[in-house]
């Protein structure tokens, strides 16, 4: 439910997970009615809104893409869309360099530090490591490299993850009896939305209205990306 930092984001009652045109459409509804809106595209994409934890931005766009580098690891690319021009981005952009400047503790080692025993999260300087990257990690890396779901105890909560085992399960048996596969497609009206989040794409009436260009900043801490080029091709 994330009520310890996030309010009324996401009780498992309110929550909704059904099949579209492109993998499945999940949400969440408030009481009010109001609704968080969120896609997950087949086989690997992820497109969501970001909780809101900078008075610059408010809620983000952001898009994910796990992509198998072998049977036990994986890479995950993503972009997040920040609308913001001018001084504000700058500020944003200040604000995320010197963040990145700080961390010199890659989350994957200590990750794999806590779940051997070695350390806790609170022996961990938060200040030195992305600790909702490592968070994460704890919770998924925990379960097992190759998860095993008969001891699974799923509740309300878990609804998307039994969505995508269903639809997975589908695809696979339909490609090992020789069966056509769904052709999966992005239509127009598959996006997010949130509370909060207003408008159509562009959604900066500065950014509509000065013809700003989008800006790609890479944001990753330098020490995690040693890490990912590692696990890519064996050198940092």
């Amino acid at each position: 439910d994330n009520r310890a930092a996030f309010n009324g984001i996401g009780l498992g009652r309110g929550l909704s997970a059904v099949e579209s045109p492109w993998g499945v459409t999940y949400s969440f509804t408030r009481a009010d009615g109001q609704q968080r809106v969120q896609q997950f595209g087949m086989p690997n994409i992820f497109h969501m809104t970001a909780l809101p934890t900078d008075p610059d931005i408010g809620w983000q766009e952001s898009l994910f893409w796990w992509v198998p580098i072998d049977e036990r690891c994986h890479m995950q690319f993503s972009l997040h869309r920040v609308p913001a021009d001018g001084e504000r981005a700058e500020r944003i952009h200040a604000r995320r360099e010197a963040r990145r400047s700080v961390i010199d503790q890659p989350h994957q080692a200590l990750c794999e530090r806590i779940l051997a025993g070695e350390l806790t999260v609170r022996d961990i300087d938060r200040s030195r490591v992305d600790l909702v990257r490592l968070q994460d990690d704890i919770a998924q890396v925990g379960q097992g490299r190759i998860y095993d779901p008969s001891r699974d105890h799923l509740g309300l909560a878990d609804i998307g993850v039994v969505t995508l085992r269903r639809l997975w399960r589908r695809e696979l048996e339909q490609v090992a009896s020789g069966a056509t596969t769904t052709a999966w497609r992005r239509e127009g009206d598959l996006g997010v939305r949130v509370w909060g989040l207003p408008g159509e794409a562009p959604r900066d009436p500065a950014m509509a209205s000065t013809g700003a260009v989008p800006r790609i900043v890479d944001v990753r801490p330098f020490v995690e990306i040693s890490v990912q080029l590692r696990a890519l091709h064996g050198t940092a």
